[in-house]
């Protein structure tokens, strides 16, 4: 998982169709363009509900569509931050498609609850919305 890590994909997608094989296909794996971005709050309400105590889980975001380059943490205690390129998920796939390439499969997996182990706050605690989107290009 890289794109988000790359300033300008154009020149990657152009290299990609020529290095792979006629027929072949390249899979992308990148953050989720719409859940996981720099600025991406993960929030934890309480409230009472029919003599209930409920939690709700969601997530707030203040922007998608403006490509934008940030400062990130990357996984809890690296040593220092690091460049994000964020893109919407039109401009990853239009970059794709002005190289050459058909997109004929798109993943976006998710944590099932719980299913790594329960930190408070982390993506297995968020089924709702993928951290990660996968697409396959032919």
């Amino acid at each position: 998982m890289a794109l988000q890590d790359i300033a300008d994909i154009s020149p990657l997608m152009r290299a990609l169709r020529r290095l792979v094989k006629p027929g072949g296909r390249f899979v992308i794996t990148t953050s989720h363009p719409a859940f996981n971005m720099v600025g991406t709050s993960f929030i934890e309400e309480r409230s009472e509900r029919d003599g209930e105590i409920v939690y709700r889980k969601s997530l707030l975001l203040s922007s998608y569509l403006t490509e934008a380059a940030d400062e990130g943490v990357g996984a809890v205690g690296e040593p220092a931050s690091h460049p994000y390129f964020h893109r919407p998920l039109h401009v990853l796939v239009n970059t794709a498609c002005e190289a050459g390439w058909m997109i004929d499969r798109i993943e976006e997996p998710a944590f099932s609850e719980g299913s790594i182990g329960s930190r408070r706050l982390s993506w297995t605690e968020y089924p709702e919305f993928p951290p990660v989107l996968a697409i396959r290009l032919r």
